[in-house]
């Protein structure tokens, strides 16, 4: 509990808008490590069949790409344990979200090419 109230001390803010914002925060780094993690065995399940059928999936991009979502709740994190700030803003602002919307564009691609593979081996294997 002691943990907790330090994570909410924000100058002004009323006790009850502290919580919520903390948790709100705490909500989308949470989110963010679940994305990431979503991804990287998307990645991992990628390179198991490229092994299998020695087909090239690109895994790479969907376990390298997603990192950026791991900075950016990092960066998150960080902010609102020694700083007591909610939101980025600012130059810290700037690079965490651009990290997260490059991260989330490369790994959009590396999906959609690896759904190219998977779709194609279905039609070969449905005889279309």
């Amino acid at each position: 509990m002691v943990l907790f109230s330090f994570l909410t001390t924000a100058g002004g803010l009323p006790p009850d808008v502290q919580n919520l914002w903390t948790f709100k925060t705490w909500a989308a780094v949470l989110s963010a490590l679940l994305i990431w993690l979503a991804f990287v065995l998307l990645g991992i399940a990628a390179r198991n069949y490229q092994k299998v059928l020695r087909q090239t999936t690109e895994w790479q991009f969907l376990v390298i790409a997603p990192s950026g979502i791991l900075i950016y709740a990092v960066i998150q994190a960080v902010l609102l344990v020694t700083a007591g700030k909610y939101r980025l803003v600012g130059t810290t602002g700037y690079i965490g979200y651009g990290l997260f919307l490059v991260s989330a564009v490369i790994t959009l691609i590396g999906t959609l090419r690896f759904y190219g593979v998977i779709k194609g081996k279905r039609k070969k294997r449905q005889g279309r």
